[in-house]
């Protein structure tokens, strides 16, 4: 289940050390929570920026028009991808830590990658969650 916390679409020149996009682009900028249909809870934190122009018209329209998850996208539209990481680490929950009830000093781990269909760029996504998710004292029921 996803909970949008924005999306804006603009022209804008995405920087990202490891990939070379030198012009602005037509990009969804989006914030979502992926969370448990029943429980509510808050699994992981997500940003991505979308490169409208790169993708096909019917997977935008669904991305725009409707509230699933991208992976259930690409599974239902049967989308063709290779995700490569570009980045990953850790760190301070700081102003995110409200959504997942933990201290802001606590870690989340992150992971940035780059989605590529029909050999272009048409993603580059962040997801975050809690370092305590990986604890032996909580249980995750997905």
């Amino acid at each position: 289940h996803i909970v949008k916390i924005s999306e804006n679409q603009a022209k804008m020149k995405l920087e990202f050390p490891e990939i070379d996009l030198n012009q602005k682009e037509q990009v969804i900028a989006r914030k979502v929570l992926l969370q448990g249909k029943i429980s509510q809870r808050n699994f992981i934190y997500a940003t991505s920026y979308i490169l409208i122009n790169n993708l096909e018209e019917r997977f935008s329209q669904e991305l725009l028009n409707s509230k699933k998850p991208i992976g259930r996208i690409w599974t239902e539209q049967i989308v063709e991808t290779f995700k490569e990481i570009i980045d990953s680490g850790f760190e301070p929950a700081n102003e995110l830590s409200d959504y997942f009830s933990i201290r802001p000093e606590e870690n989340l781990l992150f992971r940035t990658y780059c989605v590529y269909s029909s050999g272009r760029i048409t993603m580059i996504i962040t997801e975050k969650f809690p370092q305590s998710y990986f604890s032996p004292k909580i249980s995750l029921m997905w």
